[in-house]
């Protein structure tokens, strides 16, 4: 299995991308203004750990209304139209215990035509410093934003793919803290590539987290060139312990349907799959220090790209190969509907706590009759679900053809598993399923306060809510 180092792999495409080229006009031009900032993140074991991240702000600097910091940042769609990125960055990074290491950060994109930085147009150029051997050495490959300070990037963007950005300087410390994200361009409507069409879109970001790292930098106790008995002083070491999906680590005790807060059968830990024999576009993003191998349990791939690069012919796959630094495009192959497993055969599956999780998330892949809604009435204070499953097969994952669980939802307060929705009768159909199934809001448990909402899931994708007062 080939293994390869993130930080070497992202430098040389980035420097490769370092060349003047002709600017358009910015109105064909995406624009995007993010902050470098630090924040912290709980993991599932409830340890903290400091990040860094981008924010998308104004382009004052100011966050958006309710973004927060992240570690990916925000994913940026470039419009098929538009032939040129500009990200405006803001650095609100603290001021580290050396000025090498976190006075200034840049941004990059490996794959893209680095063009101009500022308002001066001035060419990119990398920025080097002076070590204790009195060489020259590189520290950014492009212009830096100073502490406090901000600069345009810009870049040329003519063909379409699935991109990474992140931290251009001292990549060995700032990418691992958290300052990466993906970038996205499709050639027309639902249609990654010429003549790669798609019905349904995911986007996977693998990356990861050294919890000593993380703690010394956030001690300002990072210092190259250092005392290297009470200070860390290079990367060298570097030993990632928790793996994370869209920069979140999986949490084994929570499963489909994940986030009724979000009102989403899925949540953080899931993806929608789409519609059994309908073509799901997954763009992977590895913005991790080695190769990871993602592989989808009772499902394959069809490799359609790789580096914003479209294969001659499309390849099968069962296990993909996603090498550092890179990012590749894949159409899901699952035959059936059901829920599936996508997991690393590198074993990039542990949380910080050494439990399972990590690189692992689950697609749920609907049945051709997801877009019929379920309908609700309340006879006698009895909430009653009806609805249509197919009962040739049961789905992978599922005890049974369907299940369904109701959730109170709160304006203000965490949601609330009010229970299982009793299973009442089904009736067969022309080969479908009819089911219906109830809840009585007279049995909420003592001690739940009543609900503002009522949110239903069904097992096979289904979903609404009602409105308390309502029922």
């Amino acid at each position: 299995m080939r293994t390869s180092r993130l930080f070497g792999r992202l430098g040389l495409f980035a420097l490769t991308g370092l060349v003047l080229g002709a600017w358009g006009h910015q109105s064909e031009a995406k624009v995007v203004n993010l902050k470098a900032v630090e924040y912290v993140k709980t993991l599932p074991n409830g340890t903290d750990v400091t990040m860094w991240g981008f924010v998308q702000t104004d382009n004052t600097g100011a966050p958006l209304p309710d973004a927060v910091p992240s570690s990916p940042g925000p994913d940026i769609v470039v419009g098929r139209n538009d032939v040129n990125l500009i990200i405006r960055l803001f650095n609100d990074l603290p001021v580290g215990a050396d000025a090498f290491v976190a006075d200034a950060t840049s941004v990059v994109a490996p794959g893209l035509q680095a063009v101009t930085t500022n308002a001066n147009l001035a060419p990119p150029a990398p920025v080097t410093f002076t070590d204790a051997s009195g060489r020259p050495r590189i520290r950014s490959l492009t212009q830096e934003t100073a502490q406090g300070g901000s600069r345009v990037y810009r870049f040329k963007i003519n063909n379409p793919g699935s991109y990474l950005y992140h931290s251009g300087t001292h990549m060995s410390v700032q990418v691992p803290m958290g300052l990466y994200g993906a970038i996205k361009k499709d050639s027309g409507v639902r249609e990654a590539y010429a003549g790669v069409p798609y019905d349904n879109e995911v986007m996977v970001v693998y990356s990861e987290i050294d919890e000593h790292l993380h703690t010394e930098v956030a001690n300002r106790n990072y210092v190259p060139f250092g005392d290297p008995v009470t200070q860390l002083t290079s990367t060298i070491r570097y030993n990632p312990v928790a793996f994370m999906v869209n920069g979140s680590p999986f949490d084994p005790a929570a499963e489909p349907p994940l986030d009724p807060a979000s009102m989403s059968p899925y949540g953080a830990q899931g993806f929608d799959g789409g519609i059994a024999g309908q073509r799901t576009l997954v763009r992977f993003y590895n913005l991790g220090s080695k190769t990871r191998m993602p592989v989808l349990n009772g499902g394959s791939f069809e490799a359609v790209a790789e580096d914003g690069k479209p294969y001659a012919n499309v390849k099968k796959r069962v296990a993909l190969q996603l090498a550092a630094g890179q990012t590749r495009d894949v159409i899901l192959d699952t035959g059936v509907y059901g829920v599936y497993t996508l997991f690393d055969r590198a074993l990039g599956l542990s949380n910080s706590d050494g439990t399972a999780g990590g690189l692992y998330a689950k697609f749920v892949v609907h049945d051709d009759l997801r877009s019929q809604p379920m309908v609700y009435d309340v006879v006698s204070g009895i909430l009653r679900v009806r609805g249509w499953s197919d009962n040739t097969i049961t789905p992978p994952g599922f005890s049974s053809p369907v299940s369904v669980t109701a959730w109170g939802l709160y304006d203000a307060g965490t949601p609330v598993l009010l229970g299982d929705v009793a299973f009442l009768n089904h009736n067969n159909n022309n080969g479908r399923t009819f089911y219906q199934s109830y809840f009585d809001l007279a049995a909420i448990g003592s001690g739940i306060a009543r609900p503002d909402r009522v949110l239903i899931i069904s097992s096979l994708g289904g979903q609404s809510t009602r409105v308390v007062t309502d029922l």
